[in-house]
């Protein structure tokens, strides 16, 4: 009979354990899935001030990066300096294609050319906080000269060699020598004149080299060439 007692005693006692383990397991469940919802939320709103901060940086009109053009011969020199990196560099004429060049750099230079006429140049530059800075400069060229004279070299008959020297504005004058000899000077004959023209005739039978110098009259811009030819 004390031992049936005791059986059951201890059956109710594994049973009340049993009972009593349920609500636990439920609540150990219950703190396990909050912490994760908790970490999880953490993390989000980590993420979402990281891109309120880009996006707040990307508004910004302070520390904006300064451009500085200036012109060398017939093509322009465009200096950037910023405080952030700049990521693209982006420019493009009126009417026509942009043109994107990767920077990843602070400060650099690019040379672009210039075009035949007066025109307004478009500079865009996107930098690592998502901002895009526009610049935009009018290009006026009347009167100004931005073209290298052109130089061609002929074998003319007999013993000549003719020489033709063209600007688009004004010519000023050529120089030539042939081979190692003195180098001689030939002037335009009129103010306005833009070609040259010269027969070069004191030549010997046999082959040689003549070198070939072109300078305009306003920015003195020169041009060089040599041809080889051989004088039977």
């Amino acid at each position: 009979m004390n031992q049936i007692l005791m059986v059951e005693n201890k059956t109710k006692k594994k049973k009340n354990k049993t009972r009593n383990s349920g609500p636990v397991e439920i609540s150990n469940i219950i703190r396990f899935f909050a912490i994760v919802i908790i970490i999880f939320g953490i993390t989000m709103i980590g993420h979402s001030s990281y891109a309120i901060y880009r996006d707040a940086k990307g508004n910004n009109t302070e520390d904006l990066a300064e451009v500085d053009i200036t012109r060398v011969n017939d093509t322009i020199i465009v200096s950037v300096n910023s405080t952030y990196v700049i990521d693209k560099f982006k420019y493009s004429w009126q009417n026509s294609q942009q043109t994107s060049v990767p920077e990843e750099a602070t400060s650099f230079e690019e040379e672009i050319i210039l075009p035949s006429g007066n025109n307004v140049l478009t500079i865009v530059l996107e930098d690592e906080t998502g901002r895009a800075t526009t610049y935009i400069k009018e290009i006026v060229l009347d009167g100004v000269d931005i073209v290298k004279p052109t130089i061609d070299i002929q074998q003319g008959q007999g013993l000549s060699v003719r020489i033709s020297a063209v600007d688009e504005t004004q010519i000023e004058y050529i120089t030539y020598r042939i081979d190692d000899g003195e180098e001689k000077r030939i002037d335009k004959n009129n103010i306005e004149d833009k070609k040259i023209e010269y027969a070069v005739t004191e030549i010997e039978r046999g082959e040689h080299t003549i070198y070939v110098t072109a300078v305009d009259s306003f920015r003195k811009y020169g041009n060089s060439r040599n041809a080889s030819y051989c004088v039977f």
